[in-house]
């Protein structure tokens, strides 16, 4: 499934705020410092930036109305810190080895070898990651 970012949706005729609302932008979001899912900060972006703050881990959420097959692409910056991205409340990830009711993914520091994932909604509160 091909993503237009904000330049390409201007160049087809949509505003400039339709544009930023539709496209893939990156957005910095600076996590909640616990690793659990109530409470987490909330992803503003299907292109996120992920930042930990200063603690040991901290947490992000998918927003509970994602679309199914609209994919994040989700990279973390901190040189420290990992990342959790859980799945929306009451939804399914499913991940090796297997299927976790309100499941999480943990992004590793910068500093690791992989950093960054890719999570989509493959049919209704089912979530599979790469």
């Amino acid at each position: 499934m091909p993503l237009a970012d904000q330049d390409d949706l201007t160049g087809y005729g949509f505003s400039s705020q339709q544009s930023s609302l539709l496209g893939a932008i990156p957005q910095k979001i600076t996590g909640v410092g616990a690793t659990v899912q109530s409470g987490a900060a909330v992803l503003i972006s299907r292109m996120a930036e992920l930042n930990p703050s200063a603690v040991t881990a901290n947490s992000f959420i998918i927003p509970s109305d994602a679309r199914v097959m609209n994919p994040f692409f989700l990279v973390n910056t901190n040189a420290t810190n990992p990342a959790f991205v859980f799945v929306p409340s009451g939804h399914t990830l499913v991940a090796t080895p297997g299927a976790t009711a309100n499941g999480s993914v943990q992004i590793n520091a910068a500093t690791a070898l992989v950093n960054t994932a890719i999570i989509w909604q493959y049919k209704p509160k089912n979530w599979a990651l790469k």
